[in-house]
């Protein structure tokens, strides 16, 4: 995703999960309707909607008549607010659990804050579950955020230092429970304004 023309990019791998073998798709769709800084992105278990949040404070849905075909992407006509919890703050990042029961999403200043869907993937049914996580201890301005598929972990990164820092749920998709691992990894010899991080749904490489 480009905030510079508020646009989503598509790219093929090859080989699945190696990102060296990605080529572009010559596939995207626009969000400036809705979002003219977008910041997050995610998207559904069947490839059949995106979610992006930005600088209104917002997230978006968006369905794909074509699985995992960016150009087929329209507005939903379904959005939620993260206001009530950001304040005058702005949200970085979102993420789901696999179900799309539950969505996280992580503030500037590294509050991880948890959702509740009535509806799988249906962001208009989204509510606050009054559950968050604190990770200033660690950060000081957040940018990415990942969930693990068993939800035992979460991935978030601090943009300043250039870092990922990893934190653990004693109880799976519970952000509450969450702690820090004292597991964390730097990017500085890649690339000195880290903002997004994904997983691989077996947790074995980190992006």
């Amino acid at each position: 995703m480009s905030g510079g023309d508020d646009t989503v990019y598509q790219y093929s791998m090859s080989t699945a999960w190696d990102i060296s073998t990605a080529s572009y798709e010559s596939k995207s769709f626009s969000v400036s309707s809705q979002e003219g800084t977008p910041q997050g992105l995610a998207i559904n278990a069947d490839g059949t909607s995106i979610y992006v949040c930005g600088q209104t404070k917002s997230i978006y849905q968006y369905d794909l008549s074509t699985a995992y075909d960016a150009s087929t992407a329209s507005y939903a006509s379904k959005s939620f607010s993260f206001s009530t919890q950001l304040g005058s703050n702005n949200p970085w990042s979102i993420d789901f659990n696999d179900t799309g029961t539950i969505l996280y999403m992580i503030s500037t200043v590294g509050v991880i804050y948890q959702y509740t869907l009535s509806t799988a993937f249906d962001i208009s049914t989204a509510s606050y579950a009054s559950k968050s996580f604190d990770t200033t201890s660690q950060t000081t301005e957040t940018t990415g955020i990942a969930v693990t598929s068993d939800g035992t972990g979460v991935y978030v990164v601090n943009y300043p230092n250039d870092t990922v820092f990893k934190y653990t749920l004693s109880t799976p998709f519970d952000i509450a429970t969450a702690s820090y691992s004292n597991i964390s990894f730097t990017t500085t010899s890649q690339d000195t304004f880290p903002y997004g991080v994904g997983v691989k749904t077996d947790d074995t490489q980190v992006y």
